[in-house]
């Protein structure tokens, strides 16, 4: 007969069956069940009657049915079995309840990883974006000062004074656009940081 390691009992072991019972003992073993429970006198209006016969029914229904029958032996891999019933359980109990613990306390850690990397992610391709969506405005902008200053040098001498202004000052507008570069950028790079420093709060 499968044991499981426990306070709970499988459909195997509902039935008094082996893990590995056919169809037809496993249809016996209901009527034997059943058949056993009418000779102790109970009568039907029994509470436990009642309790007793819903749960060697489900196990029946479960086990007699193959699709049924292989999801719920599925769902035993998460516990230990046993065919030994014999066997001295309280350690193996032991190992299953840690088991069990390990298990579910990796599942968290898992998931907590998972989920801040999807956060971290998400950051980072807005950080992306941004920086997308800001350097081709600064090409943009390079680009239409650069024709705009060719122009006025070109078709007109009355624009020389901004010309001459530009050309100048060139260098301090450069200066300017490198340090406002540095401060957003630094905001940019700078708010994944502040988010993570949030979340660990």
């Amino acid at each position: 007969m499968s044991k499981a390691i426990g306070n709970i009992e499988t459909f195997y072991e509902i039935l008094g069956i082996s893990f590995d019972a056919n169809p037809e003992e496993i249809e016996q073993a209901y009527i034997n069940a059943i058949f056993s429970y009418n000779q102790l006198g109970i009568q039907s209006k029994n509470q436990e009657w009642n309790s007793y016969i819903l749960e060697i029914t489900k196990a029946y229904t479960i086990l007699s049915d193959q699709i049924l029958r292989e999801k719920y032996n599925r769902t035993l891999d998460f516990d230990i079995v046993i065919l030994d019933k014999n066997i001295d359980k309280t350690e193996l109990a032991e190992l299953s309840i840690e088991y069990k613990k390990y298990s579910s306390s990796q599942y968290d850690k898992i998931l907590f990883n998972y989920n801040k990397f999807k956060i971290e992610m998400n950051e980072t391709l807005w950080l992306l974006k941004t920086s997308s969506v800001f350097f081709f405005f600064n090409i943009l902008f390079c680009f239409s000062s650069i024709y705009t200053i060719m122009l006025l040098t070109e078709n007109s001498f009355r624009y020389n004074y901004i010309y001459k202004f530009l050309y100048t000052h060139s260098i301090s507008l450069s200066f300017a656009m490198i340090v406002i570069n540095f401060i957003l950028f630094r905001f940019l790079w700078q708010e994944p940081i502040l988010n993570q420093k949030r979340r660990i709060k």
